[in-house]
């Protein structure tokens, strides 16, 4: 199904007109989660896929790409400092209520 959704996104999707993940899955039959799979693994293997909050779109202009790997970059950040906030959590001697 991956092949299948990244066809669907090169043939389909431009950055004016992004493809949302939910519209994927609903075109594919499948869930979300199976499409961000799809998405990640593509993007592990070089398919140039970007994203905004508007959707998934093919592009091979490196600036849209650049924007994509820095929002990637800010949820990261997001990630890891939720992350540390909950490591202080848990080395705290009081028990969580």
């Amino acid at each position: 199904m991956s092949n299948e959704i990244i066809s669907y996104l090169r043939r389909y999707s431009t950055v004016e007109h992004p493809l949302k993940g939910v519209d994927i899955a609903n075109h594919f039959g499948t869930t979300g989660v199976k499409v961000r799979k799809a998405v990640n693994e593509a993007r592990c293997s070089g398919v140039p896929i970007c994203s905004s909050s508007f959707g998934y779109y093919y592009s091979e202009d490196k600036e849209l790409i650049r924007k994509t790997v820095e929002s990637m970059l800010g949820r990261i950040a997001a990630q890891q400092n939720a992350i540390a906030g909950l490591e202080q959590l848990l080395k705290k001697k009081e028990p969580v209520q």
